[in-house]
């Protein structure tokens, strides 16, 4: 079974368009403009009765670690976002993108994939 895989540029930038919306729910909040950060509030400042300072700890703590994971997957989807819009040029110059090997996209002038993966050699998040 033979084939040539062509370039799809409107699913393509369909994908990077997603990767869009994936960012501005991660900065907005899927609700709308309030992002999960660890100044979220589960109950008023000031709290004496001991279950409700407790509470108020625990959501700044969850809200603190939600907060940190949403950076991170930020920093990510940014990079991969950057990195197929950067990619693009190789899909326009190749007549057949099963040839292409994952060295050659590394090659591609200020493709930042090379850098995504090196951040990511050795941990457990790929």
């Amino acid at each position: 079974m033979s084939g040539t895989i062509e370039f799809d540029s409107a699913k393509y930038d369909q994908l990077i368009g997603q990767l869009g919306g994936t960012l501005q729910e991660f900065t907005d909040g899927a609700a709308g403009p309030l992002p999960l950060k660890a100044d979220v509030q589960v109950q008023p400042a000031g709290q004496t009765w001991s279950p409700a300072v407790d509470l108020v700890g625990a959501g700044t703590s969850l809200f603190g670690m939600i907060s940190e994971t949403n950076d991170s997957l930020v920093k990510g989807v940014t990079d991969l976002r950057a990195a197929l819009a950067q990619g693009r040029s190789i899909f326009n110059d190749t007549e057949d993108l099963a040839t292409v090997t994952a060295e050659q996209f590394d090659q591609v002038v200020g493709h930042p994939l090379g850098a995504v993966r090196s951040r990511h050699e050795g941990t457990e998040q790929l």
